[in-house]
């Protein structure tokens, strides 16, 4: 199976947010990727 790299950013609003809500956004990330059949091999 190919393996694909996925590259984003944030807004200020959005840093600004996540610093006054902090939480696992590996978490996130690993639950949508598994609801379409995708994996994530490691924690970055």
């Amino acid at each position: 199976m190919g393996k694909y790299a996925l590259i984003g950013g944030y807004t200020s609003e959005a840093w600004a947010k996540m610093i006054d809500n902090p939480g696992d956004r590996v978490a996130a990330v690993r639950k949508t990727a598994e609801a379409v059949g995708a994996k994530l091999p490691r924690d970055h």
